[in-house]
Formats: structure tokens, sequence, C-alpha cells
């Protein structure tokens, strides 16, 4: 049986050490895609020997979290730009060249953290829900999502073949199973959903259907059932591969059913609990935000399945006096608990 590899034990630069312990400290704890399995870790590791971009990933992302954590937050922000900035460099001069099969596995893993790192907020002052992208006529609002394609476009190049591949499970949801009984506890998307986005046919081929809403809302099928939280998280990660073009476009024009099918998604991820430092944190102030929008703007149609999304982010949808104060108040919790816990 192969030893298993430590992270200590492999040739890494020394200057990037400390980066590279807390990477590992990080994904052991389950702060990065949840609990990652014994073969994942390792070969995640293995596969950032041998290919750049991904080594400066990992490093980039360690380096972000610290950023965030420590009071060293000035020096683990150069060093973030420093190996993100190498790593994207390294990352498009890959992707320029032919596709291997034998690289699907270190590209795919690349994409996934890059996607991470920009759906990270840049600071506690973006917290607030006035300051989503929702509110914002920026041209640039949804940069953080169309980075998200490259994952789409990458998983599609690899799918004849990375179904079966045993790293990229660890992001697959389980299939879909029947639909529970009205009695049953199980979590599950209504009815009500899949005829408000008219999605009548099966799943079928991803990135294939006239309807927008069509991969997207079968994701979400696939994700609800899942246990709340942050072991689920990693499964979570499969819904930026269900976004297409033609559903961006939607959320570009705050297309209020496709502001209900991601304010879902976001709903998932508040789930997971603040620790995990790169997407509660959006997450809940952009399903805030959705809410808001839809309970103030859509029909009623609408409005009728905004109820999950409000518990999972808090929203109060009748907000007198009483309700903004105890918002503003919690709030401002979330961003003196921002920076976390010195890591040092």
């Amino acid at each position: 049986m192969a030893a298993v590899v430590s992270p200590r034990s492999l040739d890494w630069i020394p200057g990037d050490q400390e980066l590279l312990r807390h990477y590992d400290d990080m994904t052991s704890e389950g702060l990065l895609i949840g609990p990652e399995s014994a073969h994942y870790h390792t070969n995640v590791l293995r596969l950032a020997q041998k290919y750049t971009y991904l080594r400066n990933t990992l490093l980039s992302t360690a380096a972000l979290h610290l950023s965030r954590s420590t009071t060293r937050n000035a020096h683990h922000a150069t060093q973030h730009l420093h190996h993100l900035t190498s790593a994207l460099h390294n990352f498009q001069e890959a992707i320029s060249l032919p596709l291997l099969r034998s690289a699907s596995d270190a590209l795919i893993i690349t994409s996934f953290l890059i996607t991470i790192q920009y759906f990270s907020l840049p600071d506690s002052s973006s917290l607030r829900p006035e300051s989503s992208w929702i509110y914002s006529a920026s041209p640039t609002r949804l940069s953080w999502l169309s980075v998200q394609q490259g994952t789409s476009a990458l998983l599609g190049k690899f799918r004849p073949h990375h179904c079966e591949n045993r790293m990229l499970l660890h992001f697959s949801p389980p299939k879909p199973s029947p639909r529970p009984s009205p009695n049953s506890s199980t979590r599950t998307l209504p009815d009500s959903f899949f005829t408000l986005c008219n999605v009548t046919d099966p799943m079928g081929q991803p990135g294939c259907h006239q309807n927008p809403y069509h991969d997207p809302v079968h994701a979400l099928y696939r994700l609800l059932p899942l246990p709340t939280g942050r072991r689920s998280l990693s499964k979570y990660l499969h819904f930026v591969s269900r976004m297409y073009a033609p559903f961006i476009q939607l959320v570009e024009r705050n297309d209020h059913r496709a502001l209900l099918i991601l304010g879902y998604w976001f709903a998932l991820i508040c789930g997971v609990g603040e620790e995990v430092w790169w997407c509660w944190g959006r997450a809940r102030r952009d399903c805030w935000a959705i809410c808001e929008v839809l309970n103030r703007e859509a029909g009623e149609e609408v409005r009728d399945l905004v109820g999950f999304m409000e518990g999972a982010c808090g929203f109060e949808r009748e907000e007198g006096e009483e309700n903004r104060v105890v918002r503003s108040r919690d709030y401002a919790r979330s961003e003196n608990e921002f920076q976390g816990v010195d890591c040092d």
C-alpha cells in the first residue's frame, strides 16, 4: 500500500512552506470545499508538484485566507497577488494548448480554486446587502460570476471522460432520486418552481437545452436533498458548471426567475457556516439582497417561493423599524467578525 503523501514531504520552495502548511490546515478543517477525502487531498498535492498553475493557485488561496484572518494581512495580500498572477498566467498558457486528458484533473481543480478566490468578498465593508451587485449599475458587476464560466467550459471539454474520474466525483452530486412523497421530511425543490421556470423535460445533456433555466433548475433539484452544512459544500460547487451564458444574461438583467434560482443556491451556501470564509459572506449578503428585490418587485408566483431563501439568510419580509435595527445590528456583528481568528 502506497504511503500517504504529506505536504511536508513534497518538493516545495522553502519560502512557500508557510502557505503550504496553512493550505493543509485549512483544508483539513474543511474550510475550503468542505471535508476532503485522503485520496482527493493527496492527489491534489501530487498534481500541484507537477503543474505550476495548480501549485500557484493553492498558494494564492492560502495567502488570501491568511490576508483575511491575520494581523499580517498586508504581507499575505502581497503573497496572494503574486501567486494568483502567476497562476492565471500559467493557467492561460495551459488552456491555450491542446487539452490533454492527463491534465484534466489539474486544470479543473485550478479552475474551481480560481473561482473561489473571485467569489470571495474583498473586505468587511462589502457585507452589507446594499453593496450587492444587484443594486449596482457597473458593467463589471457580474465579473465574479463570469469567472465561473471557465469551469463550465473546461468541464464541457473533458465531459467525455471526466465522469469516470474518481477525483471529480468529489464535486458531483448524487443522481436525482424519485421525488419524495408530500409527507416526507426530505428537502426538495417545489413543483411550482419547475412550473414557474417552464422546466418540463428531463435533465438530459448539459448545456444543450433551449430553456436557459433548464440546467440550473435541475442542478438545484439534485442539491436540495443533500445534508445541510459544510459536508455538502463541494457538491454545491457543482452548480457553477450549470450556469451557461444565456442564464448569465438573464441574471445581468435582474430577471426575477434567474435571481430566484441564484438565490436558492446562495441559500444553500448560507448553511455551511461563517467559518467557510470565502463563500458565506457573499452568499448571505446576496441572498438577502435578492429577497429584498423579489419581495418588492416580483409577482406573487415568485414571492411564494422566496421563503426558503428568507429562512437561510435571516431576512425579515415585513421590515418595520424594529426589524431594521435587528438587521443593522446583525450585519454589524458579521462585519466585526469578518477578520476571523488570528492564525499565526
